[in-house]
């Protein structure tokens, strides 16, 4: 009989504990669907739903970069305040949208848009490894990377050899990647010969057991950031690693298809500028002395018109940034829009922009890799295709490889190119990167760039795609109901 009463007792306990995260998780105001999905979880897995919230359901930072946030925000704003000053692009150049848009990033950044830079779109990736390593050797006095993953062999050694040629010389070399991503690297050979010749790596975001404790653990950095001199730059969708070396190669998707924008100008301070407040983050250096090279780097400056802007986001201070950005983007759009992406699950307020947009009679085009290395998140993706076939979006498979390229093209003149997904992790809980810009002649390289993705690409068909299987159906709609939480 007191077993019976313990055991009762522990129940009820346990409901009591499950009641009162979902209690929480409805006080939080989430999109409706992430509420949901985390109530499915708490309500529907008994202890396990109650741990896994704990564990991923909020965006804990952990209190000392909590306060090293603090600590940056007095040199930060400085260096933004001047930045502000600097590059305000004659407004009535820009079309209506892409005003809005840059209106809207600059209140989000704290940055104007600016005009003078050289902008390039390699979308080889053995071309792009290539002119990193290049600029690189002919670095004089610093060299920054971020990423998430960094895999050795083939292309990137010639980068990895490049830096550590740079550190022997005397350059400040800094590398920061993400302890998740690039676990195998940080704790391999290269890594070490890199930190013997000078090379500072740095883990963002360390995943360890304790961590765990005080920090969500599965909020990543997301970003892929390159500056060299403080005046060249390089950001995109490209890991830093050769196209075939990453696991999906080997198990039959293919290579991976990425794009990468190389800069040089005035957007480098501002992209160099992000990678400085992410390394004092995980380094524990005083900011000033890196703010104070990024002033002084000497920049050329181009006589051209494209306005160009660099949106960081990532929870924190603007934890909805690129969302929020999406959605006007889609609202704004007047006659095309073309979206890249490796993973599509995009929330209920992203899918309602895209199926107005294309009821409004905005030419909407999506394409996503034919495979892709989560089932799961193909299994959410395909939930979707219903609406957007009935909607008229033309949804296109790419045959040719893991497309891993994020480009967002818009009427004639507007482009998003970076590391973000059209998935509610990159939305809200990854670290990441993106650049904007405001003209036709970006513009005409990643309609180039897009046609080439076409072309490898096949429709799908409305009719052949309703009359799949009914049990896939049923077990696409059921792992949707998880996508918030995937």
């Amino acid at each position: 009989m007191d077993w019976l009463n313990i055991a009762t007792s522990l129940a009820v306990v346990e409901w009591l504990v499950r009641l009162g995260i979902s209690l929480r998780v409805v006080m939080r105001r989430l999109p409706i669907d992430t509420t949901f999905a985390w109530l499915i979880v708490v309500l529907a897995l008994p202890i396990v739903g109650g741990i896994t919230y704990a564990i991923v359901g909020e965006a804990r930072l952990g209190s000392r970069r909590a306060r090293q946030i603090r600590v940056l925000e007095g040199p930060v704003g400085d260096h933004l305040r001047r930045l502000s000053r600097q590059g305000q692009p004659a407004m009535h150049r820009l079309s209506t949208s892409c005003e809005l848009v840059w209106k809207q990033a600059s209140a989000i950044t704290g940055q104007s848009g600016t005009r003078g830079n050289q902008l390039t779109l390699l979308s080889d990736t053995g071309v792009a490894l290539a002119r990193i390593a290049a600029d690189i050797r002919a670095a004089r006095t610093s060299v920054h990377l971020e990423f998430y993953i960094l895999n050795t062999g083939g292309a990137a050694n010639d980068v990895v050899e490049a830096l550590i040629d740079a550190a022997r010389r005397g350059v400040a070399c800094r590398v920061l990647l993400d302890d998740a991503g690039s676990r195998r690297f940080l704790r391999g050979p290269q890594a070490r010969r890199m930190r013997d010749a000078g090379v500072r790596i740095v883990r963002s975001l360390p995943v360890s057991l304790p961590r765990a404790l005080v920090a969500r653990l599965d909020l990543r950095n997301h970003r892929k950031i390159v500056a060299v001199d403080g005046a060249v730059g390089y950001v995109g969708s490209m890991n830093l690693g050769d196209a075939g070396s990453f696991a999906s190669v080997r198990s039959g998707l293919g290579p991976w298809v990425d794009a990468m924008v190389r800069m040089e100008g005035p957007v480098v301070e501002r992209l160099e500028l992000a990678f400085i407040q992410d390394w004092i983050l995980d380094a524990r250096e005083d900011p000033r002395p890196l703010l104070d090279d990024a002033r002084d780097a000497e920049r050329r400056c181009w006589d051209n018109a494209e306005v160009v802007q660099i949106v960081p986001s990532g929870p924190g201070r603007s934890p909805r940034a690129i969302h929020d950005l999406l959605l006007t983007t889609l609202y704004n759009a007047e006659r095309r829009i073309v979206l890249t992406t490796p993973y599509f699950v995009p929330d209920d307020a992203t899918m309602h922009a895209i199926r107005a947009a294309s009821d409004r009679g905005v030419a909407v085009s999506i394409i996503l890799p034919a495979r892709v290395n989560s089932p799961l998140v193909r299994m959410a993706s395909h939930a979707l295709f219903d609406e957007l076939l009935e909607s008229g979006v033309d949804l296109r498979r790419y045959n040719a490889g893991l497309l891993h390229a994020k480009t967002i093209r818009v009427d004639e003149d507007l482009t998003i190119i970076g590391s973000v997904n059209l998935d509610q992790r990159s939305f809200y809980l990854n670290f990441e990167i993106s650049l904007l810009v405001y003209g036709v002649p970006f513009a005409r390289q990643v309609d180039a760039m897009q046609d080439g993705y076409f072309a490898d690409s096949i429709p799908v068909d409305p009719q052949a795609w309703r009359s799949r299987p009914r049990f896939r159906r049923v077990a696409e709609s059921v792992v949707r109901l998880l996508s918030p939480v995937l």
